[in-house]
């Protein structure tokens, strides 16, 4: 009987090496319930000073012991850096006589912490973790459930070194979820030396209200140093609360700016597509757009290079703002917001590529929702280099296979990253657990050892020549039909559709089609136009009834 493979989506962890250079692992915390809200804290012992030419955290999540809560909670990772400044708070006082008065007071004498935000991600809709009720049929998931987020935090090291203080702080009013931190110490040479990093504003939650009028975050002056070479700030912004006619800040794009000298340099929309969001199903309404999070995943990062706007050697007012809000009650509004600001030295090659990452074919928990393929493969390359980079040659397969070669040309100026899409290779001798290789090379390579990774194959599904593919529509709810909502299409491993259903539809009604393939790769790809899923709406108190239902048979 003809087979053929096709695409369905999977969780997936990758592989990477280098060539030079060992890893120093070091371990926070260790599997610790995060069972109800506030700061768990661990006292880690980092490498000494060194040069390394990178550093990742692992945060790893999984339930708690007591089993995962059912909510989107906020977790962050702080380094709480010591200030050198004493401060103290009554313990107690104790009266010994009232005439005269005479207290006896005792106090808690401590040094103040800076924290720095390392990272930040937001705890899943975990009832389709709840593996306490194993007659759930949404319990997909069991005790050992885990998922990794992964932060690069090379611009961190001066932070992350001898004995510090590292801090979880989990936002949630329940049990829970877990945490297990690790780090990565690569040996070797960065981009660029961090002369230093500062927080532009203390890390916090503040309103829509005070981060526009400046209450806490108002324009300061900053020296640029003659011996600097870049200066940067690096943004974990995200939306919280429902105020306002819009449901304020959760659920509207607000833009956000970096100013230099009154003038806004940088300017980036806080909003995030969560239709993409690797880690699925789960409850509640996690498909649906939020202000720079989704439910199960990390916040974003966005960075401004502020290099070729300012004067080294010379004062500039910086200030971070936002959007003027709306008479309208949504000031009221939350911002979770982190803005650290980076001074560099000199950029230390001319010439480096470097091959951050395998996107596809990959076993990486971010990358579950593209994976596993059996077509095209993808990666992303960063220009590490001063010089702008236009081309480079990129040799992949399957290792101990037949390697192909791909000529990539484009243009990437110094830290600009991009996702490349390679040919098909030949996979014949996959298996499960193969290895799939990457090496990249540009002339006047500097830095070989970030050139190569390997990460996990997982091989894709194998279905009959012939099967059906069965499709229910939502019913209409109020005055919306959202059978329309949806289309969806089969495409052949050069891309071409070989089969499509469009978005004339009727509501509540089942569509079969039977499909008779030739042996080869096919991608199925679902759409819904309104990105609200097929699940009912029941926070409008729907029915489960009223879900839609999409599934292949034999």
């Amino acid at each position: 009987m003809k087979k053929l493979f096709t695409l369905i989506l999977s969780a997936l962890t990758a592989v990477s090496f280098a060539s030079i250079g060992d890893t120093i692992t070091v371990q926070a915390h260790d599997h610790v319930d995060l069972t109800w809200y506030g700061n768990y804290d661990d006292v880690v012992a980092f490498p000494a000073a060194a040069s390394f030419e990178k550093i990742t955290m692992d945060f790893t999540m999984g339930c708690a012991s007591g089993g995962c809560s059912h909510w989107d909670y906020t977790v962050s990772v702080f380094l709480m850096n010591p200030t050198g400044i004493m401060d103290s708070s009554i313990v107690s006082l104790d009266t010994l006589s009232v005439e005269p008065l005479e207290v006896d007071t005792t106090w808690n004498v401590y040094e103040v912490l800076e924290k720095f935000e390392l990272g930040r991600l937001i705890t899943p809709y975990g009832n389709y973790m709840d593996w306490d009720q194993p007659t759930d049929p949404n319990d997909i998931f069991d005790e050992n459930w885990e998922r990794s987020y992964v932060f690069d935090l090379t611009d961190y090291a001066s932070l992350l070194q001898d004995s510090a203080l590292l801090r979880v702080h989990y936002g949630g009013w329940s049990s829970g979820f877990s945490a297990t931190v690790n780090f990565d110490f690569i040996e070797g040479t960065p981009p660029r030396e961090v002369l230093s990093l500062e927080n532009m504003y203390p890390v916090g939650s503040y309103s829509y209200y005070s981060l526009v009028e400046d209450v806490h975050s108002p324009p300061f002056t900053k020296l640029i140093p003659e011996d600097a070479y870049g200066l940067a700030v690096k943004s974990i912004i995200s939306g919280h609360a429902h105020e306002g006619p819009a449901n304020c800040c959760e659920w509207v794009s607000k833009q956000h700016h970096i100013s230099i000298n009154d003038e806004q340099i940088f300017e980036w929309d806080v909003w995030k597509d969560c239709g993409m969001n690797p880690l699925f199903p789960q409850g509640g309404t996690w498909p649906f757009d939020r202000a720079g999070w989704c439910p199960g995943m990390k916040t974003d990062l966005y960075t401004a290079e502020l290099t070729e706007f300012v004067e080294l050697g010379e004062e500039v007012t910086l200030d971070y703002g936002l959007q003027p809000y709306s008479g309208n009650g949504e000031d009221a509004g939350l911002f979770i917001v982190s803005n650290t600001l980076f001074t560099y030295g000199e950029i230390n090659f001319e010439y480096d590529i470097e091959l951050t990452d395998i996107i596809k074919p990959t076993k990486k928990d971010a990358w579950s929702k593209m994976n596993p393929i059996c077509a095209n493969p993808v990666i992303e390359i960063r220009n590490r280099g001063s010089e702008f980079l236009t081309s480079a040659s990129i040799q992949y397969g399957l290792e101990g296979g037949e390697m192909s070669i791909y000529e990539w040309s484009g243009g990437l100026d110094f830290m600009e990253s991009t996702w490349v899409e390679l040919p098909t290779p030949n996979w014949t001798g996959a298996q499960e657990d193969a290895n799939f290789v990457v090496n990249i090379s540009i002339d006047g390579e500097q830095y070989p050892s970030n050139n190569s990774m390997k990460s996990k194959v997982e091989i894709p599904e194998v279905l009959p020549s012939e099967f059906v593919l069965e499709f229910k529509t939502q019913q209409n709810f109020q005055s919306t039909n959202r059978a329309v909502h949806n289309s969806y299409e089969i495409y052949n491993a050069s891309g071409d559709i070989v089969y499509q259903r469009d978005n004339d539809l009727a509501p509540n009604t089942w569509y079969k089609d039977t499909f008779q393939l030739n042996w080869g790769c096919y991608e199925f790809i679902f759409h819904d136009s309104a990105e609200d899923g097929m699940n009912e709406y029941w926070y409008y108190g729907e029915s489960a009834g009223n879900a839609g239902k999409i599934r292949f048979r034999n």
